[in-house]
């Protein structure tokens, strides 16, 4: 009989073993998982103190620039060696470049010929001013609603303006791809004077928020050439019969420059 009190004792500490080592594991691994937890929480705050840095540094650069006249001299061009340059921040860093908006292609206002000349296909072009533009009725090669509606996860055509650049991830025919490689294929555009593997991406060419000044570099107001008269014109730099032409043809306005 005291054999047998003996055995179950011993099976019963071991059955108190097991469960004890199984709660030791599991709190080891859950402190693990917390601390690691914290270690990312120390590198999004170095990242977002970093970031801070960067913003402040690139936005004390720009009080000194002339809007009217801006330069490759000034400060904020070469602010950072086109984001080559290091700057330290405790145990972080950062880099900065900062880029005149309005030498990109605003995705926002850009007409179809316009898109057409960047490294897009038609189906991205129609889809894209499907998406920014109200209404159901799509182009024939774009998308609203009832395309969104049947994807393996559902939403709806923003139907307005582009908040950020990334947002195209979310149109008819985009991918990361499209975004941040060079054009390949098909998709190659003579963009620059460089050879076709060294083209930019799309990301590096546009943008979704760009504005200029309506006055010239000495401050004086632009002519607007859908409202000017022939004095205004001429004193602007047109001949007189250039003059007479431009007015005669505008119609009911041009509307743009090309």
């Amino acid at each position: 009989m005291r054999r047998r009190d003996r055995g179950s004792v011993f099976v019963y500490a071991l059955a108190v073993i097991a469960v004890l080592t199984v709660f030791v594991v599991a709190a080891a691994e859950r402190l693990r998982v917390e601390a690691d937890l914290q270690l990312r929480r120390l590198d999004l705050t170095r990242a977002e103190r970093a970031a801070d840095a960067g913003l402040a540094r690139a936005l004390a650069s720009l009080p000194a620039a002339n809007l009217n006249a801006l330069t490759n001299q000034d400060e904020w061009w070469n602010l950072g060696q086109a984001g080559n340059e290091e700057f330290l921040v405790g145990s972080g860093s950062f880099r900065i470049q900062i880029i005149d908006a309005g030498s990109l292609v605003n995705l926002n206002n850009a007409t179809e010929e316009q898109l057409l000349n960047l490294p897009l296909s038609q189906e991205q072009v129609d889809s894209l001013q499907d998406w920014r533009e109200e209404g159901q009725t799509p182009r024939p090669l774009g998308a609203k609603d009832e395309f969104y509606n049947n994807l393996a996860f559902p939403y709806n055509a923003a139907l307005r303006r582009l908040d950020t650049v990334t947002e195209v991830l979310a149109i008819r025919g985009f991918d990361a791809a499209t975004l941040y490689e060079p054009p390949a294929g098909d998709r190659v555009r003579a963009l620059t004077n460089a050879s076709a593997d060294v083209q930019l991406p799309l990301i590096d060419l546009v943008t979704v928020d760009s504005t200029a000044p309506n006055v010239s570099n000495d401050g004086t107001a632009r002519t607007n050439l859908n409202t000017a008269q022939v004095g205004a014109l001429v004193q602007a730099g047109f001949r007189q019969q250039s003059a007479q032409a431009l007015i005669a043809r505008r119609g009911g306005g041009f509307a743009g420059l090309r």
